[in-house]
């Protein structure tokens, strides 16, 4: 009777129109909360106790009517089409009611890979961060029976947990750590059909969960942007003073500075497949055209980040970019070449005199 009423509430709240008032729709989901789940009526023995329960109760129930509320906003926003109707930007899952780490772990819970990739793209680091981190208890145990195994969990111990082949196959794709150790130190190969049993699945998850693993995938082109800039380059200059005596002439040094200018590459090539923290290697040097002909050699840096900025380039030259991340096997493949044409000096340095 209690979630039939709260049901009921929800439902009339949201009856179509033209606007959707989440205050109006918040106070009626946590009315009937409240009405369905603190007592009416206390016996004599008990009256007493009725306002601790109250005070104890209540936080709890407002909550839930949040959440209740941003669930149903949601369903009824994009089931009927409405997204622009209500002003909503968009981004689907970040922008409802639903906090984005309730929908990641619903989709992953339950295979939806579509989900899953729109959150990936849109949340970087969601498959490999233990992003339930960021959920209060109550929410994940809103969400699984087992809640308290999933409070620092990553998506791939999620999916193995709930046997998820599709799911599982798709992290593992992306790069996702099987040997991340989530609740009581256990790796996701250790909880295989923990909250959903299938036979054929949990087979096919532990089979592939044992193939060895392989190199990073490569990453996506990097996204560039170039400026020019005026350095102020120096350097020591020997020069002779004549003795006056007719002796030999002294050697001194002064220095001398010219104003050049420069160029400044930045490069970002951050991917959802691959960790922020992984072993990135760049290269680069000038080329002679888009073939990538050149008789400079390679320069290159080792990073642990995803974008680098490299400055004192040349102007009006050509540059080649490349860049394949490592993890315990090796490198992987490198990313499609990147070319950046450097603009000429001739209009910076024009302002300048």
């Amino acid at each position: 009777m209690r979630a039939v009423l709260l049901l009921l509430a929800s439902a009339s709240a949201l009856k179509p129109a033209t606007t959707l008032d989440r205050r109006q729709l918040g106070s009626a989901v946590v009315g009937a909360a409240g009405a369905a789940l603190l007592p009416q009526t206390a016996s004599a023995k008990g009256r007493a106790t009725q306002p601790a329960n109250y005070l104890r109760y209540n936080p709890r129930i407002e909550k839930l009517g949040e959440y209740i509320v941003g669930d149903a906003a949601h369903i009824y926003i994009y089931e009927q089409g409405g997204a622009a109707q209500f002003g909503l930007r968009k981004k689907r899952y970040t922008d409802s009611g639903t906090r984005w780490q309730v929908v990641a772990f619903r989709a992953v819970r339950d295979g939806d890979l579509k989900v899953m990739r729109e959150l990936a793209f849109e949340q970087p680091g969601l498959l490999h961060d233990r992003f339930t981190d960021a959920m209060e208890d109550w929410e994940l145990e809103f969400e699984s029976p087992k809640w308290y195994q999933f409070r620092d969990a990553t998506c791939l111990f999620i999916a193995c947990a709930y046997a998820r082949r599709e799911a599982v196959e798709f992290l593992l794709d992306f790069g996702a750590d099987r040997d991340d150790k989530c609740y009581m130190s256990q790796k996701p190969i250790d909880v295989v059909g923990m909250c959903r049993e299938d036979d054929m699945d949990e087979s096919y998850i532990t089979t592939i969960l044992s193939r060895p693993k392989q190199p990073p995938r490569a990453p996506r082109e990097p996204k560039t942007t170039c400026k020019l800039c005026l350095e102020e380059l120096s350097h020591i200059e020997r020069y002779d003073v004549p003795d006056p005596d007719g002796g030999a002439p002294q050697q001194k040094t002064r220095r001398v500075s010219e104003t050049v200018a420069r160029a400044k590459v930045t490069l970002d090539w951050a991917t959802e497949w691959l960790k922020s923290t992984l072993e990135y290697e760049l290269k680069y040097r000038a080329v002679n055209d888009y073939d990538g002909r050149s008789d400079e050699k390679w320069k290159t840096e080792v990073l642990r980040c995803t974008a680098k900025a490299l400055a004192g380039l040349l102007p009006d030259t050509l540059y080649a970019f490349e860049v394949r991340a490592r993890n315990d096997v090796g490198y992987g493949d490198l990313a499609p070449r990147t070319f950046v044409q450097t603009p000429s000096a001739a209009s910076i340095l024009a302002k300048k005199s």
